[in-house]
């Protein structure tokens, strides 16, 4: 019996939320009633006279349900970039090509003929604690000195800091989005709906307490989230994790630009009259999450060096961002210049 319970409230959810199986095709259309009642006492003089008179070009009418069910997670990771630029000053090690020219004096008259003297004959050098000996066996003369005297280094200058490499990490997770550019009028009944999944407790709930909770709501999108609301509250449905993770470390010589974004529920609504009678919207939105969201960036470990002009970056160092956000609705309308 328990079982069966558990199938009549996940069967009522998501029937609810718009993803069952319906026994004939969808008419969204065939009829649609919207009723908004407001209640207010108050007292205000005011003299308001609005008329409308619009005949659009077009028009866009959209009712549309957008349901996540689940976890969502964005990870991006940057580890262990290392950079190495020339170094700057007169110090440091140098690769150089100078051919030596010496004479080696050597004894025939002991064994291995032994190294008694050498002088070099290269200008500017001289050798010190010349020692040698022709082994007389694979007719290899062996020889050993010191080389001194003068290399010149040029010394190199910091690079530039506006050619300090960049490394992005950018990690996005989203639970419903959805994005909406219309050059006519607008009507719209939406709905974004957010959890993580059906929960195995049954037993302080019923499908009928759920049921006569949300009866005489007459907006269907209302009505899902209040009975979601109520599910959640009754422990039959659990949060949904949206989690985005940025994280980067052990950086040497590069800047960092490093976000992090999660977002339950969000919308797009853009309205770019090509008339001034297109300048119309109508619209009924509802967003709904149950969710735990939250969003990490994390920057460690870098470190900077031989890099001048630090001033020329076009943008900071280092950049770490941020952002959670659980529902977002934005709307633009925008009407034509009337001449």
């Amino acid at each position: 019996m328990k079982n069966f319970k558990t199938m009549l409230l996940a069967t009522a959810a998501v029937l609810v939320v718009g993803t069952g199986v319906a026994s004939k095709p969808a008419q969204a259309f065939d009829t649609v009633d919207w009723t908004w009642n407001k209640l207010v006492t108050e007292n205000v003089i005011k003299d308001v006279n609005i008329t409308v008179d619009s005949h659009p070009s077009g028009m866009v009418e959209i009712e549309k349900i957008q349901a996540q069910i689940g976890n969502v997670t964005a990870t991006s990771e940057v580890h262990d970039i290392t950079n190495n630029p020339p170094q700057s000053g007169t110090g440091g090690t140098a690769d150089i090509s100078i051919p030596i020219s010496l004479e080696a004096f050597y004894d025939p008259n002991q064994v291995n003929n032994p190294v008694q003297s050498m002088t070099v004959l290269t200008p500017g050098f001289t050798d010190g604690n010349a020692t040698g000996f022709d082994d007389q066996i694979g007719s290899i003369f062996h020889l050993a000195f010191d080389l001194h005297g003068t290399v010149e280094v040029t010394p190199t200058t910091a690079q530039d800091a506006v050619d300090l490499p960049v490394i992005l990490s950018t990690a996005t997770a989203v639970g419903n989005n959805q994005t909406i550019e219309s050059s006519v009028m607008v009507e719209l009944h939406d709905g974004q709906f957010l959890f993580g999944g059906f929960s195995p407790n049954t037993d302080t709930g019923s499908i009928e307490e759920l049921t006569a909770a949300t009866n005489g709501i007459n907006n269907s999108h209302t009505q899902t989230a209040a009975l979601l609301t109520l599910a959640g509250a009754m422990g039959l449905i659990t949060p949904a994790e949206i989690t985005a993770t940025s994280d980067v470390s052990n950086i040497l010589n590069a800047s960092i630009d490093s976000s992090a974004t999660a977002v339950g529920n969000n919308m797009d609504v853009t309205l770019a009259a090509s008339t001034a009678a297109d300048a119309l919207m109508i619209a009924d939105i509802t967003q709904y999450s149950f969710a735990d969201i939250s969003a990490t960036s994390t920057v460690s470990d870098i470190t900077v060096n031989n890099y001048a002009n630090m001033a020329a970056l076009t943008g900071p160092l280092v950049s770490s961002k941020a952002t959670a956000v659980g529902n977002n609705f934005s709307v633009k309308v925008s009407s034509p210049i009337i001449p």
